[in-house]
């Protein structure tokens, strides 16, 4: 499969796309290349936004997986909470394989306005603004 990835023609910046764009962050981080993952996400982080809604939760869970690949346990606790925000963890392991949703130290995200499951989808541009 990642040889099949692999393949696949780069895309055009006006056909930029969220979904292969989030196969290449798998696939970074499936093969052990954590740096180019964070690279990935963080120049596509829009077009996440933008495309994704709330399935977004995908890209910030792989992140997490590449900042704890390298170390970077604040970063991967943070993008983690994040993603745990967006989407209940269930969901995250059923979706994703085991080792990019492990986190054993890392807690899940509080949502300060109650259940999780009845955030919108505008919300990821409130919870992740830049400060």
């Amino acid at each position: 499969m990642d040889r099949a990835i692999s393949d696949l023609a780069p895309l055009s910046a006006s056909s930029a796309s969220a979904g292969f764009s989030l196969l290449e962050l798998y696939r970074d981080v499936k093969t052990g290349h954590a740096a180019e993952a964070i690279e990935i996400f963080e120049q596509k982080r829009e077009l996440f936004r933008a495309q994704l809604g709330h399935r977004q939760a995908d890209a910030w869970v792989l992140l997490a997986r590449a900042f704890d690949m390298v170390n970077r346990a604040a970063e991967a606790a943070q993008a983690y909470a994040k993603a745990t925000l967006l989407s209940p963890i269930s969901e995250l392991q059923w979706r994703l394989p085991r080792d990019s949703c492990h986190a054993t130290a890392i807690q899940p995200g509080h949502c300060p306005h109650g259940d999780t499951r009845l955030i919108s989808v505008t919300l990821p541009s409130r919870v992740f603004a830049e400060t």
